[in-house]
């Protein structure tokens, strides 16, 4: 297939690149400069100059492959959620009709879903989203009534020394000599590698039937794991702290996805795409493996 990667230079879209890439289809990628069209060129990506602001430019390529994998996120992020919704949705909308009946991914998030009370929450379970997430929840639902879109929920993304979260969180533990986490750190913190997931992707493009919800969920840890691998990482263990939620604002970076309670139920998904992720656990590539880079500062 020839297939359209929405944030082909980001974090996920550079690894669903790859993997698509990795299984022999063709990548085109949107490019929102010239720089980052070398870059695109560079992997072996067909580059576009657009964004997900230029409708036009994202109704022609999507016309012309013959799938597309939305994984970009408009450029607002956590900052301004609002505005970023308005962007997103105009976008995925533009790419559903354009795409006349191609598979189309919608990339979703765990968050959706909300605190799971206790159950394990499967794949087409009714959700409960924070209000800030009802525009996600919406999107899902627009993809599935489109008849030909595919719906994919990671949950926190890791791996290649990447992601906001864990990333933030080592930075902050540098920065205080210490690993800290929302007490009590026990609740369930769903996870993926960042390759597993491109490869999830990929494999949702060739197998998923369409109107599918997957959840892309490949492992699960407590954020007291995980501050406890980075307390190891920075090489300071028993500098690792709990903080009560009223004391961890501003102190813990991002306390409320910290805190939330999610358990996940992704047999179907895993069933039905024959996906066996089989990259290092969280924890692992924290204290041995990818993260070990954001030690050494750059030159």
């Amino acid at each position: 297939m020839r297939v359209l990667v929405t944030g082909a230079t980001g974090y996920i879209g550079s690894a669903v690149a790859r993997a698509l890439r990795s299984r022999g289809h063709d990548v085109v990628g949107l490019a929102r400069t010239p720089e980052s069209a070398e870059h695109l060129r560079a992997a072996a990506v067909e580059p576009v100059l657009g964004s997900l602001a230029t409708l036009d430019v994202l109704r022609r390529i999507t016309q012309e492959v013959d799938a597309v994998a939305h994984a970009a996120f408009a450029r607002y992020g956590i900052d301004d959620m609002a505005e970023a919704g308005t962007v997103e949705t105009a976008a995925v909308h533009a790419i559903l009709a354009a795409a006349a009946g191609r598979p189309v991914i919608y990339t979703s998030g765990i968050g959706v879903v909300g605190e799971t009370k206790g159950r394990a929450v499967a794949e087409d379970d009714p959700v409960d989203p924070a209000p800030g997430m009802a525009w996600r929840r919406q999107l899902e639902l627009d993809t599935l009534a489109a008849g030909h879109g595919i719906v994919v929920r990671p949950p926190l993304v890791y791996g290649r020394a990447g992601g906001l979260v864990l990333t933030g969180l080592i930075a902050a533990a540098i920065a205080a000599g210490a690993s800290r986490y929302v007490t009590p750190g026990d609740n369930a913190w769903p996870n993926v590698h960042v390759d597993d997931l491109g490869d999830a992707f990929a494999l949702a493009l060739e197998k998923a039937p369409p109107s599918t919800i997957l959840h892309a969920v490949s492992g699960v840890s407590t954020p007291r794991a995980v501050a406890v691998a980075i307390g190891r990482l920075i090489e300071k263990p028993s500098a690792t702290e709990g903080l009560p939620r009223n004391q961890a604002e501003g102190v813990v970076p991002f306390p409320d996805w910290l805190t939330a309670h999610q358990q996940i139920d992704a047999r179907r998904t895993h069933e039905l795409l024959g996906w066996l992720p089989d990259r290092p656990s969280v924890t692992d590539d924290i204290e041995f493996g990818s993260y070990r880079a954001l030690l050494t500062p750059e030159p």
